[in-house]
């Protein structure tokens, strides 16, 4: 079964590898750099509401408990993910699952709460858009994500 995984996992990553080059080079981008997310903090409090990562990110990882981390897309190039796992007291380091997508990855662990710093070249951003005071994408009183419900 653990074959039949990899073999589809990998015809996955053929596939996102094969469009994204392709949507790249009609707009001219070197590559995207795809933001994980992060959870919102209570107000008031120490703890955080329950998270998901970022549709985008999931797409090409599958691990939506991954908070703080980025992935660079680059057509001939390996993605590198940029796994968020502070070694300090507080956190409990980022783990991937044994499985053979994560070989295709460039992997850098570290403090990733702001973005890396991008080789040169043209790159897009993903990156989950954060709106104030009820205002989405669309303006005043528009929904900021799909279903309603203000960022």
């Amino acid at each position: 079964m653990t074959s039949d995984l990899d073999t589809l996992q990998g015809r996955h990553l053929d596939a996102l590898e094969r469009d994204y080059a392709q949507i790249l080079a009609r707009h001219s981008l070197d590559g995207v750099l795809i933001h994980s997310g992060r959870p919102r903090a209570h107000f008031g409090d120490d703890q955080e509401a329950s998270f998901a990562a970022y549709g985008h990110f999931v797409h090409w990882t599958g691990q939506a408990q991954l908070a703080h981390s980025w992935l660079l897309v680059r057509p001939g190039q390996a993605p590198r993910l940029y796994l968020h796992a502070p070694e300090d007291f507080w956190h409990l380091p980022a783990a991937l699952p044994d499985e053979a997508w994560v070989a295709r990855f460039e992997v850098e662990r570290g403090r990733f709460e702001a973005p890396p710093v991008l080789p040169a070249g043209r790159f897009r951003g993903r990156r989950r858009r954060r709106c104030r005071h009820g205002r989405g994408p669309g303006g005043a009183g528009q929904p900021s994500r799909p279903g309603g419900g203000a960022g």
